[in-house]
């Protein structure tokens, strides 16, 4: 039953890639976008375990800013806006992956909300919130910079 189930998710995992390769080149082909292949290498990378291993290593930072938003209410489109403009952004499926260890740590209430995003910040992201951690926005405000 095991080897059935590994079956499936590789298949559906298969399925999802190839539909986002397909609507990256549909948009790159249409002219919407140009040299674009943040899904599909994203998900490769994650597939096969190479998440972030070729990314440099971000100098510490405070946390500037949090964004408090839900999911499907424009999040991607204000963290590449704010990656654009210079920050390092704490949004999407890889950072989480990066950083698994301390967000794990504050799940496991090792560390507190403040102690999580300043753990972040010394890894070099300077915004996050989003979709992912917004319910945090009160713990983002014991952040002195934080905005």
């Amino acid at each position: 039953m095991q080897l059935r189930n590994d079956a499936l998710l590789l298949l559906l995992v298969l399925v999802g890639l190839c539909s986002v390769v397909f609507c990256e080149q549909h948009l790159e082909a249409t002219g919407v976008i140009s040299g674009f292949q943040f899904g599909s290498t994203l998900l490769v990378d994650w597939f096969i375990g190479k998440s972030g291993d070729s990314a440099p290593k971000a100098e510490p930072t405070t946390m500037k800013i949090f964004a408090a938003g839900f999911g499907r209410t424009g999040t991607v489109s204000l963290a590449a806006a704010l990656e654009q403009l210079g920050h390092r952004v704490m949004h999407g499926p890889i950072p989480c992956t990066d950083n698994s260890d301390v967000i794990d740590d504050y799940y496991e209430r090792r560390i507190s909300g403040p102690q999580m995003l300043e753990a972040l910040a010394e890894r070099g992201y300077n915004a996050t919130g989003f979709d992912l951690f917004s319910w945090m926005y009160e713990d983002a405000l014991f952040l002195p910079e934080t905005k």
